[in-house]
């Protein structure tokens, strides 16, 4: 049969071990909030970069094309 002290003051530990997880939970889940705003901001900003740059490639890939086939 089990101590009721023992048993209590392990339960009072595993309910301060829990405050503990919640809390941290909690911050893990605001920063990653955060993480994904900075995320969606970075590829607003490098989709433009690279659209441009993708334009400016597919514009050469074509010059290149016609030279190659009139000679």
């Amino acid at each position: 049969m089990a101590d009721k002290k023992q048993v209590k003051t392990m339960e009072l530990a595993i309910a301060e071990k829990r405050k503990g997880y919640d809390a941290a939970t909690e911050t893990a889940s605001k920063i990653e909030s955060k993480v994904q705003k900075v995320h969606s901001q970075i590829m607003e900003l490098t989709e433009g970069k690279m659209s441009k740059a993708r334009e400016k490639l597919d514009a050469v890939t074509s010059q290149i094309s016609k030279v190659s086939t009139q000679h």
